[in-house]
């Protein structure tokens, strides 16, 4: 069920299955439901059952319920990392600026 859509498109909610509820996140580019458990990393050895996005805002952030497991229900909030290749994009991005901006301050 969806619950929440951002500016991009990107929509967030939770599927139901016969055991247990999974907070999804619809790719809509690839046109499938990506089980936003199976996307995260825990900092530390807990497994996390995420059962609920409620919203997702236009910097990808989303919130939500779930719990540890073992645990008691609690909040969470999924703040998204860039992938190496576009960190490195962006990095590329930035020499080309500072050394644009450096030749048009010796000119």
């Amino acid at each position: 069920m969806a619950l929440a859509v951002n500016a991009s498109g990107t929509i967030v909610g939770f599927g139901d299955t016969e055991i247990q509820r999974t907070a999804v996140l619809f790719d809509r580019d690839a046109g499938t439901v990506v089980p936003l458990t199976d996307q995260i990393e825990a900092a530390e050895p807990v497994v996390w059952l995420l059962e609920t996005a409620y919203a997702i805002n236009d910097s990808g952030q989303i919130v939500g319920g779930g719990k540890p497991n073992p645990g008691d229900p609690t909040g969470y909030i999924l703040t998204p990392v860039p992938e190496p290749a576009a960190a490195l994009l962006a990095l590329a991005a930035l020499i080309a600026v500072q050394t644009l901006a450096r030749h048009r301050s010796l000119a």
